[in-house]
């Protein structure tokens, strides 16, 4: 079988595969892209990790295993939904301590967590340290999204 030949390949030397199979030094550089793959025919062992890069979607920062984006002040369900639109979340507790304490910022940030108590809802809210503090859903706080490093939409 003649395959047909890469651009860097010379026109009078063609690709031949031998018992169909195909060997990365027949293929053109950048020749193959994830569009071409079959879904799930690459394996675990197919993939060299070391080579794997995860990013944080546009708009945020990195912290340890998390991307979060600038601070903002709303009220819960006003950030909730922000985040949301974002294709992000709100930080559970843990998570806000982390980023507090990786960006040392010092202010409580919404999380997550609502609870009821004697009839009102409140949030926690958390600061480095591990600070937890009540807090009102319907008042202002800051607040920032997140998600985490490599996460799709």
């Amino acid at each position: 079988m003649t395959v047909v030949v890469p651009p860097q390949a010379s026109a009078a030397a063609p690709i031949d595969i031998v018992d169909g199979q195909v060997y990365g030094s027949d293929i053109a550089a950048n020749a193959v892209s994830g569009s071409k793959i079959y879904d799930n025919s690459v394996t675990a062992a197919d993939i060299d990790e070391s080579t794997l890069v995860l990013t944080c979607p546009s708009g945020t920062t990195q912290a340890r295993d998390l991307c979060y984006s600038e601070s903002s002040l709303a009220n819960w369900a006003d950030a909730a939904l922000a985040c949301r639109d974002q294709h992000l979340r709100l930080p559970s507790v843990g998570e806000a301590i982390t980023v507090d304490e990786v960006l040392n910022f010092g202010v409580p940030l919404l999380t997550d967590h609502v609870y009821s108590d004697d009839g009102a809802l409140y949030v926690m809210t958390a600061t480095q340290g591990g600070a937890i503090l009540p807090h009102s859903v319907g008042s202002l706080s800051s607040y920032r999204c997140i998600t985490t490093v490599g996460a799709r939409p």
